[in-house]
């Protein structure tokens, strides 16, 4: 009898403990959006007045342009539909799962060319992820997604590159 409340007890355990697994799996990426025309480093930028943390679902509403003055912890994703700007002033890096642009990502214009380096990477953190269709399953979920958005990188250098983690397919 003692041996199985102890088993039973243990099973018990182990049900709660992957329970609870699943619970903190199934929560959804924290999410910002920015309301107001600013810098990514001020709160004010954000509904929430908080800058956007690790992991964050991030969207830049429309008529409203941010200026990426910092390097920010990776993010789940970006939907821009206003505008995004790297800043001229320092290396910046932007790590995120995939970029929806509705409206526009600029890194350097023609006129006035980015000087310093300027990086994105397209993670792959979130296996099998499908964002509208456009990815999930065996096929790759990463990526730069123009919807009607524009797409403008410019830099000083005259001998540009692109360096591919893998051979593309």
């Amino acid at each position: 009898m003692q041996k199985r409340s102890i088993l039973s007890l243990c099973l018990l355990s182990v049900l709660l403990v992957l329970g609870g697994y699943a619970v903190i799996e199934a929560q959804p990426a924290p999410s910002s959006t920015a309301v107001k025309s600013g810098r990514w480093s001020d709160a004010a930028t954000w509904a929430d007045k908080k800058v956007p943390a690790a992991n964050a679902a991030v969207t830049i509403d429309r008529n409203v342009e941010v200026v990426l003055d910092v390097t920010p912890p990776a993010l789940r994703s970006l939907t821009i539909n206003g505008d995004l700007r790297f800043a001229d002033n320092k290396d910046l890096e932007l790590s995120t799962e995939w970029i929806m642009l509705h409206g526009e990502l600029e890194i350097g214009t023609e006129a006035k060319p980015h000087t310093h380096k300027a990086t994105i990477t397209l993670t792959d953190n979130v296996k099998g992820e499908d964002f509208g269709g456009l990815g999930g399953g065996d096929r790759s979920d990463r990526g730069i997604m123009l919807m009607g958005g524009t797409l403008n990188l410019h830099g000083d250098r005259t001998n540009t590159w692109t360096k591919l983690a893998q051979t593309a397919a």
